[in-house]
């Protein structure tokens, strides 16, 4: 499947959900899924058809197989640092940026948390 049509099934996974469909949309995600685990609009659907009906576990299975081990780990390892004060908040969430732009995901990207400070406020960044 190319990935024009794969993104087409995702937008209609997504209008099926907003439709309240849950089958069709869970469904039609899991479809783009199998042919892109990446698709991140896919896997937003599918887990939030997931988190709807209550089986938050296979939520959270889901969220976790899209990210690889190193990913994962590499991600982690900043976090904890940064919990220890170790590292500025600007290191973990600049490489969460990171990966969520090699995944095209505008509508996470767009996600006020993900810029806790501004630009315009570079003295708060630890520069």
């Amino acid at each position: 499947m190319s990935q024009a049509t794969l993104a087409d099934l995702a937008r209609h996974a997504q209008a099926s959900f907003r439709t309240g469909n849950l089958a069709q949309a869970e469904r039609q995600g899991r479809d783009v899924l199998a042919q892109d685990p990446c698709n991140l609009d896919a896997l937003r659907v599918v887990v939030a058809v997931a988190q709807r009906q209550g089986r938050v576990a296979d939520a959270l299975a889901l969220v976790d197989a899209a990210l690889d081990a190193a990913t994962r780990q590499e991600l982690a390892e900043l976090i904890h640092s940064y919990r220890r004060g170790e590292t500025p908040l600007l290191a973990p969430m600049t490489l969460l940026r990171h990966h969520l732009r090699r995944a095209a995901d505008s509508y996470a990207l767009e996600q006020i948390y993900l810029e806790p400070h501004p630009p315009a406020a570079g003295l708060r960044r630890g520069l």
